[in-house]
């Protein structure tokens, strides 16, 4: 249930960015300047982006092991599913 909690405290946040984005015509919300009804917003957006530019790093770092033929999770699901496709 704190996952639960977690995604719905996202989509608050998300819908919040929206409204944001609507008031102001940007995305560019200040980290440090609390504006009244955006509170806690500035740091939620910063925090996304650097969640996605972390994301965006763990890709391609996992692709270049795959490219190595590293045996990741990924790796084996995707072996599997190759191996299921050979047998057809």
């Amino acid at each position: 249930f704190e996952f639960t909690r977690h995604v719905a405290g996202w989509d608050e946040k998300y819908e919040l960015l929206i409204a944001y984005k609507d008031k102001f015509g940007h995305t560019r919300v200040p980290q440090r300047k609390e504006l009244e009804g955006f509170e806690g917003l500035g740091r939620w957006v910063s925090r996304q982006r650097e969640a996605f530019r972390h994301i965006a790093r763990h890709e391609k770092h996992l692709a270049e092991a795959h490219a190595l033929g590293l045996d990741t999770p990924q790796g084996q699901a995707e072996m599997k599913k190759a191996e299921r496709s050979k047998k057809l």
